[in-house]
């Protein structure tokens, strides 16, 4: 059995769980746990980063991303990139 993703399902019966006890639609509880995912996210690499989580609903895989604007003037070097920089990162 592959057990990579058991803590991720563990994650989703635990966020089950809780929406069960407290009468509350799961999807809440996912994106409160989202939320304070990605406030440690910025806690660790820096509020002026845009830092997002997300959890997959049924996997309960965890994604933990830092998103950045590709611009032609840069304004702000933690929330943007220059457009030659963006095609360095172009996913393919």
């Amino acid at each position: 059995m592959d057990t990579s993703s058991v803590p991720g399902l563990e994650l989703i019966q635990i966020a089950d769980a809780v929406a069960r006890e407290k009468s509350i639609d799961r999807d809440e509880v996912i994106t409160a746990m989202e939320e304070a995912i990605q406030k440690a996210g910025r806690s660790k690499y820096g509020y002026e980063h845009d830092i997002r989580a997300m959890i997959d609903r049924k996997t309960g895989a965890i994604s933990l991303e830092r998103w950045t604007e590709v611009v032609e003037d840069i304004e702000d070097d933690a929330t943007q990139m220059s457009v030659d920089e963006g095609k360095k990162h172009k996913l393919n």
